[in-house]
């Protein structure tokens, strides 16, 4: 091979070398963006208020409400039909947040009850993995709309 040869063949090489680091420094940079903006996601949605400090403000407008209408009450004869109306008002309110207080006990029963299912699949999965690795063979039987509705394990014939 001549000199010339050699020559393009190493330019090439150096060509290709400074191509592919271009790539790889791009698709680090557009990982990098796409986790920042990821992140700055993730922080917008955890600014947001939860249902439990909702909850709060409005025990506190409740019970202002309630203060106020306790001073209002001293003055019986001008305000006794708005009086009335404010004590509906308080007592609606008070059910509105008992309610919301049962669906956040709810709501946080759910989320507990499905982690308790994926790790009760995580569970199912691990042993079925460790009875394939101790040489068992495991039939799992589905219907129509691909539901597994048993699971058989036996020892793997040997052959």
């Amino acid at each position: 091979m001549s000199n010339n040869g050699i020559f393009i063949s190493q330019l090439a090489s150096t060509i290709v070398f400074i191509i592919a680091l271009f790539v790889l420094y791009r698709l680090l940079v557009e990982k990098k963006e796409a986790t920042i903006q990821f992140l700055q996601a993730q922080v917008a949605e955890a600014k947001q208020p939860m249902p439990d400090a909702l909850l709060k403000a409005q025990k506190d407008r409740i019970d202002a409400a309630y203060a106020e209408v306790a001073r209002l009450s001293d003055d019986r004869q001008a305000l006794a039909g708005m009086n009335q109306n404010a004590w509906n008002y308080i007592d609606s309110l008070k059910g509105v947040i008992a309610a919301d207080e049962r669906l956040i006990e709810l709501q946080k029963k759910v989320i507990a009850d499905e982690r308790k299912a994926h790790e009760d699949y995580q569970k199912w999965l691990s042993d079925i993995l460790e009875k394939l690795s101790e040489g068992k063979e495991i039939l799992v039987e589905q219907d129509k709309n691909g539901v597994v509705q048993n699971v058989v394990i036996t020892p793997k014939e040997e052959k």
